[in-house]
């Protein structure tokens, strides 16, 4: 059965990389975000192929998959994300998570609830569906039977698993907080405790979400991915039950068809990106470790817990470094 591998993650934690590494493979194919890429009328948005995206060949082909399923395709939304409303804020207490609220209970019962409309169900339905033709062509193309989605959020993740065609399997993809507080700051203008906070939640709603679905998960450290590159890769392989094979050390060696940043245009080598331990304050490392500590302190024998200490250890490990 083909088989979607999500990739559950907070933003800037190496997704994109892990994108490119999965494509390599001959029996895997993705376009890393699988919502389509916004970009304006004027910008000259290239697929990693080289090609505008309106003329690349493998996105000629989904287009002709949506046509033959009625769909219309857009080359800047594609149709797959699970939208019940244009407010952003509103989708998301339909479709995602609640305010102030982390229980599974809730958000079953709310879905419940927003199912009983007809226009609701009927569209999540299309949505889903669109999903599945998308996915399936892009997989038929590439003669692969695994498709790799690493749009991140895990309410996603409940969602695709709706879908009865596809078998969803879950890699949990975490990177140092302190690594994403800095690039959080520097893209969005954050304050490392936001950054913190909104780390925590993401990783908790990871968690909680794929416990309670019941699809395999696996956990992967961005540093792993980096500095362990073969290795990771075949647990990652093994776990999407493909034969395990080397990355051959240049991503030129593949043809790529990955939305997202700026390296789906460049090549070069794997870096392990550490750049918090020198451009981060002080004090703003203690803030962010502090935090965290102490928001998965009380939390025995927990898994947010253990992935804080794989990291800050039990009293922050700013000075010694688990990796």
């Amino acid at each position: 059965m083909k088989t979607i591998l999500y990739v559950a993650a907070s933003q800037f934690s190496g997704s994109t990389l892990a994108s490119f590494l999965l494509n390599a493979h001959p029996d895997v194919t993705t376009v890393g975000h699988t919502m389509g890429w916004h970009f304006g009328p004027d910008d000259d948005f290239l697929c990693s192929c080289g090609e505008p995206l309106d003329q690349c060949r493998f996105y000629r082909n989904i287009a002709d998959a949506y046509a033959s399923n009625e769909l219309r395709f857009d080359i800047r939304n594609f149709g797959t994300e699970v939208r019940l409303s244009v407010n952003d804020r509103l989708n998301r207490y339909l479709t995602a998570s609640l305010p102030l609220v982390q229980s599974n209970r809730l958000e079953q019962l709310r879905d419940l609830l927003v199912s009983k409309f007809h226009r609701n169900s009927s569209r999540i339905e299309r949505q889903l569906h669109t999903n599945a033709v998308f996915m399936t062509a892009a997989m038929e193309y590439c003669n692969a039977d695994i498709y790799v989605d690493n749009s991140h959020d895990p309410y996603r993740l409940r969602q695709l698993g709706k879908i009865k065609s596809l078998a969803l399997k879950n890699i949990h993809l975490v990177r140092d907080p302190r690594g994403v507080a800095l690039s959080c700051m520097k893209h969005s203008n954050w304050t490392p405790e936001l950054a913190a906070k909104l780390w925590l939640r993401r990783q908790s709603d990871i968690l909680r979400i794929s416990g309670a679905m019941g699809a395999p998960n696996l956990l992967v450290y961005y540093e792993d991915l980096c500095s362990d590159v073969n290795e990771t890769l075949q647990k990652i392989h093994r776990f999407a039950n493909i034969d395990p094979a080397p990355f051959s050390g240049s991503f030129d060696q593949t043809e790529h068809h990955i939305l997202g940043n700026d390296m789906r245009l460049r090549g070069g080598k794997i870096r392990l990106d550490e750049r918090w331990k020198t451009e981060l304050k002080p004090h703003h490392i203690e803030s962010i470790e502090s935090l965290i500590l102490k928001a998965t302190d009380n939390r025995r024998n927990d898994r947010l817990r253990s992935i804080a200490e794989h990291y800050l250890g039990n009293h922050g490990g700013r000075n010694t470094p688990p990796f």
